[in-house]
């Protein structure tokens, strides 16, 4: 508590307002004459003002065009200011005490007035920065060089005057050309040693050219319970004085009050007493709070994410530089999987601000000039709030410069290349971990997907049964018994967390109408999809065991998961690193088709599912016989490449069925051979839904010796396989 009644940069705050608020209602440019010794109890007791009344209140938050205001009238009839700390307009002081909480201590201030010393300030509200970057230049500054020149017999007079360096805000932005002329006058500053202060607004980021002079970076202090209390001591101080503790225990915490935004808090300032806005900002916090890292299921996602987290712990004790972290994640998988949840989840993390983007809303920014700068300042508001998380959701809209696409290739070139531009600029400045989410990793431009861009990149699948556990246990409390969960897990299995998060809400909306706590009753009935098929549900675990007993048997990578869903089977394995041969081609074929031929071996007839969207079973079949044929050189086209064979060529269509029965009928002979364990497995599948780790191996272990194969196993693994087996209709 004394921490947030007393924080450290007090003294700063103190010795900044009052030099400011001792300005003269007029504006006059001097200050009053005031002794530095005097500032700390004068800014404590101010001089015990009156609290301020809901219209004045009112005006001070809506009127700050001026930054410093006319004090109000003295009730009793005298003409003289009401002496406190109200002269400057609510916004210009909540950033100027974010900026006082940046600097941290008097040291700090002072450091940015001495020779040959480089400031880089960030984060400054555009619609306040005019006004701060002129109380900065008349007021802060020659208060930091006057603490620098000390008592000693170096007078004040004698330290260098210090350069304030800004860029022109035109209709709330800064041009390129802007920027290129605060360059120029960087470069020019360096060749002396007078100290620089480069000061920008938010949603600017710093050049290359500023960043590699490694300056001292300054960054406007994320709100927080210290910043809000200051800031009511200017508007309710004999609240404040009476009821600090109070209000202080009724606020959301630091982490919370972080992401607040402007239109959040003045909505909540306009309440009036500091209790009732404090309540209003708790409430709100409440609504909007984010899922904690801890908590969520363990999957190789949220590994990656806690292993981040911790490297940025690490970093942020010193105990490892920021270029030996790696500081980049990117997650990728069908919609509805979880990867937002798990990037929103590592910003619970103490001390580590989130800040999210999209490409939807850059592009929404207008043409292509707007939609760069949106981007830009999605890079900047996130090195400013360093250390934090930078998610950036629709990576894949990005596309690739080489997809074949002609259509606005201009277009997407310049994007890609702001986009390439802006994560340099963001590894350069350090302290921002940048985690992008996607559907489709494949159409990202290369130059995206390399290291030192994205260090890592994860699959995100369907949940596992216990990661559905976990989520319904979280979101139902003791509302389900322990077997009631099992049981609906079992049932949601293959479906993705949007849905089961989706599911929890509707049936506490469906009990909360009804007058009751909700209960399996309002789960069930607000299930997804059909309710279950006997008959379809064994086709399906027939399928998806045929699939991985032939994967097992040809050594084709080892089988991780076999699940049952509501909309299909889903089979999951790693691929070995492989020779490339005809024959290992063969074997990844027979794989393909295992499933269809399981379901003609034991029900005497097959079904739709092996078919369907481009990546079904029959479609990625096909595209890989038609390639050993036309791009590897390895059938009756020889050594010639084939780009657009497709089936144009009757004699390439009968080569490719031949290819394709002479694999389902190897799978179906490797099949028959063990069809005892077969059986084992897809009884096993439809018992219990979800078969993976030891129970899975134990399964497989039981089987005879894997069958002779040309291909070679190895224990690199590279990339992840997944078979999706959808019902047909």
């Amino acid at each position: 508590m004394n921490d947030v009644l007393h924080p450290a940069w007090l003294g700063v705050s103190a010795l900044v307002f009052g030099r400011i608020d001792s300005l003269r209602p007029s504006g006059a440019a001097k200050p009053a004459a005031v002794k530095l010794g005097d500032l700390m109890p004068r800014l404590l007791s101010a001089t015990e003002p009156r609290d301020m009344s809901r219209e004045e209140l009112e005006s001070w938050i809506e009127d700050d065009t001026e930054g410093v205001l006319p004090a109000f009238t003295d009730p009793s009839g005298s003409d003289d200011p009401i002496p406190g700390p109200r002269m400057v307009g609510l916004r210009t002081r909540l950033a100027l005490l974010r900026l006082c909480a940046g600097f941290g201590d008097i040291t700090r201030l002072t450091q940015i007035a001495r020779p040959g010393t480089i400031t880089l300030i960030e984060g400054v509200p555009i619609g306040c920065f005019d006004v701060v970057n002129q109380l900065l230049h008349d007021e802060v500054l020659s208060l930091a060089r006057r603490l620098s020149g000390g008592t000693g017999a170096k007078k004040s007079d004698e330290v260098p005057k210090t350069f304030l360096l800004t860029p022109r805000i035109l209709d709330g932005a800064v041009s390129q050309n802007e920027m290129a002329r605060l360059d120029a006058n960087f470069a020019e500053g360096l060749e002396g040693t007078a100290p620089l202060v480069i000061l920008l607004p938010t949603g600017v980021m710093p050049s290359q050219s500023i960043l590699a002079a490694a300056p001292l970076r300054i960054a406007l202090a994320p709100l927080t319970q210290s910043i809000l209390l200051q800031l009511w001591a200017a508007t309710h101080p004999t609240r404040v004085k009476t009821s600090a503790r109070a209000i202080v225990a009724r606020l959301p915490p630091d982490d919370l009050l972080a992401s607040v935004t402007d239109i959040v808090l003045l909505s909540a300032l306009r309440k009036g007493d500091p209790r009732r806005a404090a309540d209003a900002l708790t409430a709100r916090c409440a609504q909007a709070s984010a899922p904690n890292l801890a908590d969520l299921p363990d999957s190789p996602a949220v590994a990656a994410a806690r292993a981040l987290v911790a490297d940025v712990a690490a970093w942020q004790r010193g105990e490892v530089l920021w270029g030996d972290i790696p500081h980049s994640l990117l997650l990728h998988g069908p919609a509805g999987t979880g990867k937002s949840h798990v990037a929103k989840a590592m910003a619970s993390a103490p001390g580590l601000r989130f800040i999210s983007a999209s490409f939807a809303e850059w592009q929404r920014s207008g043409h292509l000039g707007d939609m760069l700068r949106a981007m830009h300042a999605s890079f900047a508001e996130a090195m400013a709030a360093a250390p934090a998380i930078l998610f950036i959701d629709e990576v894949d809209s990005a596309s690739s410069r080489s997809d074949g696409d002609r259509h606005a290739l201009a277009y997407r070139r310049q994007v890609i290349n702001g986009l390439l531009l802006a994560i340099d600029q963001l590894n350069a400045a350090g302290g921002v971990i940048l985690v992008g989410a996607c559907n489709d990793v494949q159409a990202l431009d290369p130059a995206i997907l390399r290291p030192g861009r994205f260090d890592r990149k994860i699959e995100v699948l369907l949940p596992h049964r216990a990661a559905i556990a976990c989520v319904l246990a979280q979101g139902l409390g003791t509302a389900l018994t322990t077997a009631e969960i099992t049981g609906l897990s079992r049932r949601l299995i293959g479906q993705s967390m949007a849905t089961v998060d989706t599911l929890i809400r509707n049936a506490k909306s469906a009990a909360r109408v009804a007058g009751r706590p909700v209960g399996l009753a309002d789960l069930d009935a607000h299930l997804p999809g059909p309710a279950p098929n006997a008959a379809v549900t064994r086709r399906v675990a027939i399928h998806e065991a045929g699939h991985t007993i032939v994967a097992h048997l040809l050594q084709q990578g080892r089988v991780t998961r076999v699940s049952l869903g509501n909309g299909g089977g889903l089979t999951e394995r790693t691929l070995n690193e492989s020779e490339s041969t005809e024959a290992t081609f063969n074997d990844h074929l027979a794989v393909h088709l295992a499933g269809r031929a399981a379901e003609r071996l034991v029900l005497g007839t097959i079904s739709a599912g092996a078919g369907g969207p481009k990546d079904s079973d029959l479609a990625m079949a096909t595209r890989l016989a038609t390639m050993i044929d036309t791009q590897f050189g390895l059938g009756a086209y020889g050594p010639v490449y084939v780009q657009e064979a497709g089936f144009r060529d009757p004699a390439l269509v009968e080569r490719i069925r031949t290819r394709l029965e002479a694999a389902e009928a190897r799978a179906t002979q490797m099949l028959a051979a063990h069809q005892a364990g077969l059986m084992v497995l897809a009884d096993a599948l439809v018992a219990e839904g979800e078969l993976s780790g030891a129970r899975l191996d134990g399964l497989l272990a039981s089987l005879d010796t894997p069958a002779c194969s040309t291909s070679t196993r190895s224990t690199s693994t590279c990339a992840s396989d997944t078979q999706d087996y959808p019902v047909a209709c």
